[in-house]
């Protein structure tokens, strides 16, 4: 709801449409793309122009300092990108950073998911899934 205001948000979604696109190698119908010329370019191809976007703008926020819930997904995003498009040191690097955002905002630690059962049970389902795929 917040992307018309958050450069965070815009590139949360511009990410997950990047690992959309890669990870599922979607099909876009041809009169959906913005351009007449992208309809040459391949599914992998628009996703890898995507996740480069949301690489290069997120570059201008504070998110290594002031981690939240959207530079945690985007950083996920991040890694099934990298990942898809076969770098993968540069994925492994996403997972890492995914993680360490996510115990930074303390979703490692249980008693914090008491407070809204709801909202955090989706914080300690990303937690968690971040921890198996880096282990």
């Amino acid at each position: 709801m917040s992307i018309e205001h958050s450069t965070e948000a815009y590139c949360m979604i511009v990410a997950l449409c990047a690992y959309v696109m890669i990870q599922a190698n979607m099909t876009v119908p041809p009169e959906l793309l913005p351009r007449s010329e992208m309809a040459q370019l391949s599914n992998i191809s628009i996703g890898h122009v995507l996740v480069e976007e949301a690489i290069r703008v997120r570059r201008g926020l504070d998110y290594l300092e002031n981690p939240s819930h959207l530079s945690v997904l985007t950083s996920w995003f991040f890694y099934g990108c990298q990942f898809g498009l076969g770098r993968d040191n540069s994925a492994w690097s996403y997972l890492r950073c995914a993680t360490t955002q996510a115990q930074l905002l303390g979703w490692h630690d249980e008693e914090a998911h008491k407070s809204d059962p709801l909202g955090n049970s989706r914080r300690r389902v990303l937690y968690w899934l971040l921890y198996v795929a880096e282990r």
